[in-house]
């Protein structure tokens, strides 16, 4: 993925539909130790 310089990112499409991310879905972005980030649903 790459940052725009508005910091957005656009996740990738078969990440999307696992997740059932549609537009206006709340995400969240989690840290584990500075090294992996996940994404999930709210």
């Amino acid at each position: 993925m790459r940052v725009t310089s508005k910091g957005q990112v656009t996740i990738p499409r078969n990440i999307r539909e696992t997740l059932g991310i549609i537009p206006q879905s709340d995400i969240e972005f989690q840290e584990d130790n500075g090294s992996r980030f996940y994404i999930t649903k709210k």
